[in-house]
């Protein structure tokens, strides 16, 4: 699949010094709102991580949610705690 996944990163970490809690507090910082998941054209999944990072996925082509723990059938973006 495409990487069409919206980077979290992009801009607000850098305002923020974390992650967001959700996903949709990212909407400002793309036209039209943020992406959605090519698969399922629903919103992606995401969840912060207790270290500061975060996680971002899709259900994959399956359309299943697997939790972002099946990488063989969901695509999952692991972001560090920003810098």
């Amino acid at each position: 699949m495409p990487s069409t996944a919206p980077n979290p990163g992009w801009g607000w970490s850098g305002i923020a010094g974390a992650y967001p809690d959700r996903l949709e507090e990212l909407a400002p910082f793309f036209p039209g709102g943020v992406p959605r998941d090519p698969a399922t054209g629903q919103p992606f999944f995401y969840e912060k991580a207790p270290e500061g990072g975060c996680r971002l996925w899709s259900a994959g082509w399956d359309q299943k949610n697997d939790g972002g723990t099946d990488e063989a059938k969901d695509v999952v973006y692991r972001l560090p705690k920003p810098n």
